[in-house]
């Protein structure tokens, strides 16, 4: 889990991206004025970090990272410590917190310890390129230096939570436009007028899109109406930051400003140029930007798939394993890292080892999603690793962990081939510890195109191949500012899981019907719905048991629901509710907390499954159903009755064509019949008016028939 935020830099070899930065101090008319750099801020201000850290026993040190705003010192880290084991008895040990290298606290554990606290001093000091960085350490009994022991995972691991840094001083404010999106932010809320237009609808939205792409899920990011901030984050004047995006004329220009503490970033100009500046806001190169006003500032294209990646663009730049014992790291791989839906890979591991002693044996063993897919032993001095794996499409999810391990003890004979004292995991070596060196730019994974997945939310970012198409109900007023929350919601999930900043398109809900686009639809009428061939109609329903059809449960109180279906080859999002009265506030609030649940999981979008979420109540958790697990609704039956009559009208026309073509054939034989008749009576005419003179009459000939005996005709 990351500790802090980041600009995203990898490569984008194919994107076609525009950024126009032109710098100029210019005033802003219509938007909101400047205040103080310094603004209040608690007495005793506090930050705490949302991730947890973990580590094995007898390990090499573990950094934690934690971003400071500017203005601000770190004065103290306090926390908590939770011992886990893994099979072996309870041991005791010491975890270590160290700054700069130098142990500056100890926290002492017997074996019975399953928790503890810490709190260590820290200064400005500790501070650097505005990240305050220590590391810890587990050791177990007697162990001082952990270079020098077996690692054995069975003895357990050490892992911190509610990591809190207090601090001294006063917040600054940025001043330019680079600095605005820093790494210590937390809470962005972003504000367009009520019943906004389309197109700055639109830009809010790629605003969302291009801010958590900057961020991972650790800093809230939210868009809503300046009329309603009841579901806005919380944006303080320590993390917090404000965009306000407004309507104007001219080239989109931007203005930073400080509004009841809070730094405030105001985008305006005329709104068909609004959208390709918000979305600017997440690329790298806004760094650019050194003043608080710009110009001209956009981004345009669409950034292409990628079917090829390296380990240094998923995360591990020099991938290690070493020491004795367990040593091991993991790659993660989303689906979504390809741009596209993916339906098989392949691993082309590339990477050196040490020579390897006779003393010691080490194999290499490769884990996906913790299936054994692979092994080597390292062997001597062919030091050369060269490996590919093949996973198939039965080894995928959405979001997928390759380990490398290595294993490596010693054999308990020496080089010289005299016997040695046998292997004890836990302690000091007499063997030098083995390395091997991976190339994270040479190593890669490689995707083939298809689709793994049923219908449903895995297939969920990949799907939108980079493109994230929106469709907006015709619901105004509140209601409609609401469906734009919501929506916006549903682009913060997916964007934080794809690896490109996803290009946003707002279209209307016919416009969406009408194309071949994926992508999300929020409060479509009951018909678009009936439409789209969405597996749950906006009406009463009820589940039934999958496996035995003995249970169920009604539902005809008011729900909203999210659905993730494909429809003519397009995968579908669909965000609406239903209630039993025409109450559409009650229905925009369940739509709220279900998106607003999703969000707000640790797991965000990956704890989704199946192809059905509902909310029945604003309190309790939504459920996740299987549509399969709905009992066919009377719209359902309907709209299939009308195919089934449709389909009878088609068949009894077919059974109609081929009555009148049997009839026709028959009538024909009767008339060819009756000819063949009249030919012969025809013909037989002839032969009786014949004279006598020997000769055989038709009816003689035909009385023969063709097996007569007596012989052939003379000429």
């Amino acid at each position: 889990m990351r500790t802090h935020a980041r600009a995203r830099t990898s490569p984008r070899a194919t994107a076609t991206v525009l950024i126009s930065l032109v710098l100029a101090a210019i005033g802003l008319v219509g938007v909101v004025g400047a205040a103080p750099a310094h603004a209040a801020q608690p007495a005793d201000p506090s930050l705490e970090s949302q991730s947890t850290y973990s580590i094995g026993a007898d390990a090499q040190p573990q950094d934690v990272k934690i971003a400071i705003p500017p203005g601000l010192n770190p004065t103290r880290v306090t926390g908590r410590i939770l011992f886990q084991r893994s099979g072996a008895a309870n041991t005791a040990g010491q975890v270590d917190f160290l700054l700069d290298g130098s142990i500056v606290k100890t926290v002492a554990k017997d074996p019975l310890t399953q928790q503890a606290t810490f709190a260590f001093p820290v200064s400005a000091a500790d501070v650097s390129d505005g990240y305050l960085t220590f590391s810890y350490q587990y050791l177990t009994d007697g162990v001082t230096d952990p270079s020098q022991v077996c690692v054995n995972p069975q003895l357990g691991q050490a892992q911190l939570d509610h990591v809190q840094v207090a601090l001294a001083g006063q917040a600054v404010a940025p001043t330019t436009l680079d600095q605005f999106f820093g790494p210590a932010v937390r809470a962005v809320s972003i504000v367009v007028p009520p019943a906004a237009p389309a197109q700055v609808r639109q830009a809010g939205l790629a605003a969302v899109a291009a801010v958590s792409h900057l961020y991972d899920s650790t800093t809230a990011v939210t868009l809503t109406s300046s009329a309603d901030a009841s579901r806005a984050a919380a944006a303080d004047e320590i993390g917090g930051r404000r965009i306000v995006i407004t309507p104007g004329t001219g080239a989109a220009r931007t203005a930073i400003s400080t509004v009841d503490g809070v730094p405030t970033l105001t985008l305006t100009g005329d709104p068909a140029g609004l959208a390709k500046a918000a979305a600017a806001l997440g690329n790298p190169l806004l760094a650019l930007a050194g003043s608080a006003d710009t110009t001209r500032l956009e981004q345009s294209g669409i950034v292409g798939s990628t079917l090829t990646r390296t380990f240094d663009s998923l995360g591990q730049s020099a991938p290690t394993v070493q020491g004795l014992g367990v040593s091991q790291f993991i790659v993660g791989v989303k689906l979504s890292d390809f741009g596209r839906s993916v339906s098989s890979l392949k691993v082309h591991l590339v990477g050196q080892h040490a020579a390897i002693p006779t003393s010691i044996s080490a194999v290499l063993s490769y884990y996906w999603n913790g299936h054994l897919v692979g092994s080597q032993n390292l062997v001597g001095d062919k030091t050369a690793i060269d490996t590919t794996l093949s996973i198939p499409a039965t080894e995928l999810t959405a979001f997928n962990s390759l380990t490398v391990k290595m294993v490596a003890v010693p054999t308990g004979q020496s080089d010289s081939g005299s016997a040695t004292s046998p292997f004890d995991c836990h302690g000091t070596l007499s063997v030098l510890p083995v390395e091997v060196d991976f190339d994270g730019k040479a190593s890669t994974v490689a995707a083939t195109p298809g689709q793994p997945f049923a219908p449903g939310f895995t297939r969920f970012p990949q799907s939108l191949g980079n493109v994230m198409t929106v469709a907006l109900g015709a619901q105004t007023g509140a209601v409609g500012d609401s469906a734009l929350t919501n929506a916006a919601s549903v682009v913060a999930s997916l964007q934080r899981l794809n690896d490109a900043e996803l290009t946003v398109k707002l279209v209307s809900v016919a416009h969406f019907m009408s194309s071949s686009a994926p992508g999300l639809v929020v409060d479509p009428t009951p018909d678009q719905v009936a439409a789209l061939d969405a597996p749950l109609k906006m009406a009463q329903f009820r589940t039934i048991d999958a496996q035995d059809v003995h249970f169920g449960a009604g539902v005809d109180s008011p729900y909203a629901a999210l659905q993730a279906f494909s429809q003519h080859d397009r995968d579908v999002l669909l965000l609406s509710s239903w209630s039993p009265t025409a109450d559409d506030t009650l229905g925009s609030s369940l739509e709220g907390h279900l998106v607003d649940s999703i969000t707000g999981d640790s797991n965000g979008w990956y704890g989704l499954y199946d192809d059905l979420a509902i909310a029945q109540s604003t309190t309790a958790k939504p459920v996740l159903l299987q549509s399969n697990a709905i009992s066919p609704q009377p719209q359902t039956v309907h709209h299939f009755s009308a195919k089934a009559k449709w389909a009878l009208v088609v068949a009894a026309v077919l059974i109609l064509a081929m009555a009148a073509q049997m009839l026709a054939r028959r009538r024909l034989r009767r008339r060819a019949a009756r000819l063949v008749e009249a030919e012969f009576l025809e013909d037989e005419g002839r032969w009786s008016d014949e004279p006598a003179d020997g000769s055989q009459r038709l009816g003689d000939r035909r009385a023969e028939g063709p097996d007569d005996d007596r012989g052939p005709s003379s000429p």
